[in-house]
């Protein structure tokens, strides 16, 4: 059999060998050629208009800059607290709604219940550390007669213990659920120089709010109409961005309108189950 080499001369040859071995040089020369002249201070427009940090090879291709990363992270923060507190109001509606109207109910709680596992997805992954803020004890209107409770047990410990106190009836009161506990410093921004050291940060002082409000009226029969709208922080997540804190609240609201406290009855407004086991219970009386 002849050899197809034979029929081409040594220069041909000796070309044939030395191409495959300069097939990626050549191809980036192709690359770069084909490239508009200004392509370099174009990419660095682009990187600089859409805060990119890094750009480069494997598993990291665009890394967000840490500015961005703040922000992202307090809204997910806010999706958290504001799902989880809807997701409560449902569960309450559907206690006293038809059929048909806990179906639709029931479309939207699962609706709420995926953004808050995208968002919590977002936390997950940033924050490691949870400060608790303790809301025991908490007395407002203290030396009154009569008062208003609110408790929140887990399992068979107390996590939120509020109490209002009053004298006459009705009854209305508006207070703050988190002073001095909700003040914090918020991160808003960290500034660079172009070699990526840190030049500046900027804090503001933030206050959660937790502007709360209890009303109560007696009914002829003896029993009470209540009302509240409370807003409890339960603590801070602390994120890391950058080496740095980003402190993030983490809140609920309870609220019920037009509920019925019948003095000697079970004074259960809610109960959260696990594996069929009562792991959270909300209790409301008046004395």
């Amino acid at each position: 059999m002849c050899n197809k080499s034979n029929n081409y001369s040594f220069g041909q040859r000796l070309l044939l060998d030395i191409v495959p071995n300069l097939k990626w040089p050549i191809a980036i020369l192709v690359i770069w050629t084909l490239l508009p002249a200004d392509f370099g201070g174009s990419f660095s427009k682009f990187a600089k208009d859409n805060n990119l940090k890094k750009v480069g090879f494997g598993n990291t291709v665009l890394e967000m800059d840490p500015n961005q990363k703040i922000e992202q992270i307090k809204k997910a923060n806010e999706k958290v607290n504001l799902t989880e507190s809807v997701s409560e109001t449902f569960k309450n509606l559907s206690k006293t709604s038809d059929e048909d109207l806990k179906k639709k109910l029931s479309k939207f709680e699962k609706a709420i219940n995926s953004l808050q596992e995208q968002s919590s997805k977002i936390l997950n992954e940033t924050t490691k550390i949870f400060v608790q803020n303790y809301n025991l004890n908490l007395e407002f209107n203290k030396n009154k007669k009569n008062s208003f409770n609110f408790e929140i047990y887990a399992k068979s410990d107390f996590i939120v213990d509020i109490s209002v106190g009053f004298d006459s009836l009705p009854f209305k009161f508006e207070f703050d659920l988190c002073d001095p506990s909700g003040y914090y410093k918020n991160l808003k921004s960290v500034k660079y120089d172009p070699s990526r050291r840190v030049i500046g940060l900027e804090y503001t002082s933030e206050k959660v709010n937790c502007k709360s409000s209890v009303s109560v009226t007696k009914m002829r029969n003896g029993s009470y109409m209540y009302e509240y709208d409370l807003n409890i922080l339960n603590g801070f997540n602390v994120a890391k961005v950058d080496g740095f804190d980003v402190f993030l609240p983490v809140t609920t609201n309870r609220a019920v309108s037009n509920s019925l406290y019948i003095p000697g009855e079970n004074n259960e407004v809610s109960s959260k189950y696990k594996n069929g086991e009562v792991v959270k219970r909300t209790l409301v009386f008046i004395e």
